[in-house]
C-alpha cells in the first residue's frame, strides 16, 4: 500500500477505465487502499480524466457489475499543472474535495493530491 508521491503529489495512482466494473473498483481499493479512483479513458496515468469514483460512490451500489461510468462523478474539481502544493491544497480547502487530479492542457492526468498525504506530510514536516 505504499504511494509514490514526490512533495505531495502522488505520481503514480491507480486508475480504471469508464467501462471497469464497480467490482473493479472495490478490488483495487482492498488491495491497494484507493479511497478515490481516477478514471481515465485508457485506464492508465497519462489518459484523458473522464472522472473520479470515491469510496462513498462504491458504498451506495448493491450491483457490482455495473460499469464505473454508470456512478462516477464526471465534474471532477482539477488543478493544471504545473501547480504548487500551496496553490493545490489551497483549491482542495475552496473546494471541499479530498482528491485533486492535476491535468495537462489536454486534460490527460499526470498526478493526484489526497488531503490525507497532504496532512501527513505537513505534519512531518514540522510546520
Amino acid at each position: 500500500k505504499v504511494k509514490q508521491y514526490e512533495t505531495g503529489f502522488i505520481l503514480q495512482c491507480e486508475t480504471l477505465r469508464p467501462n471497469s466494473t464497480v467490482r473493479d473498483a472495490l478490488a483495487l481499493q482492498a488491495e491497494r487502499g484507493c479511497s478515490g479512483i481516477p478514471i481515465t479513458d485508457n485506464g492508465k496515468m497519462g489518459g484523458r480524466l473522464v472522472g473520479i469514483v470515491t469510496k462513498r460512490d462504491l458504498e451506495s451500489v448493491d450491483d457490482t457489475s455495473a460499469p464505473l461510468r454508470a456512478i462516477m462523478s464526471e465534474n471532477v474539481v482539477t488543478v493544471m499543472e504545473p501547480v504548487a502544493i500551496k496553490a493545490a491544497r489551497e483549491t482542495m480547502a475552496h473546494a471541499k474535495v479530498s482528491k485533486l487530479p492535476i491535468v495537462n492542457e489536454d486534460n490527460e492526468l499526470v498526478a493526484m493530491m489526497c488531503r490525507g498525504d497532504v496532512r501527513r506530510e505537513f505534519e512531518n514536516s514540522g510546520a
